[in-house]
């Protein structure tokens, strides 16, 4: 798990986060939770590997407006 604050988003902005987990590998699977997020309909949240043991985890505002997340703890789990 990473405690993770996006922070400020404008419309269609996408916030990254790249996280340390031993053992992944490109090509595995992530499962990644969200903390409780209001509005979380207007969210893309997505984790991938994006080398070895590195997932990185994104955040895209899908909104018209701009939207402030708060501070959370993001769960992942990788599937080899």
């Amino acid at each position: 798990s990473v405690v993770w604050d996006p922070g400020l988003m404008g419309s269609l902005i996408t916030a990254t986060n790249n996280v340390t987990v031993a053992g992944a590998a490109v090509g595995d699977n992530v499962i990644m939770t969200p903390p409780q997020i209001a509005n979380i309909d207007v969210f893309i949240i997505r984790g991938r590997v994006a080398q070895a043991g590195i997932v990185t985890l994104t955040i895209t505002n899908i909104s018209a407006g701009a939207l402030d997340l708060a501070s959370g703890t993001y769960q992942i789990l990788v599937i080899h």
